[in-house]
């Protein structure tokens, strides 16, 4: 599996989750082969979003 750091980028994950659970989901995303470099916690779990991008 080629994965984006080999290409140059990092797989970064923004999620609308409390700042305290940012490393639980983190470690459950990459349980699941997610190889996610960054998890980016915005405090705000009233409004339900995930946003992944890559990054150079």
């Amino acid at each position: 599996m080629l994965r984006p750091v080999h290409t140059g980028y990092e797989l970064v994950c923004v999620s609308a989750i409390e700042a305290q659970d940012a490393e639980a989901c983190l470690q459950n995303l990459r349980h699941c082969g997610f190889p996610i470099e960054r998890m980016i916690a915005t405090d705000n779990a009233e409004i339900d979003f995930t946003l992944w991008w890559l990054n150079r």
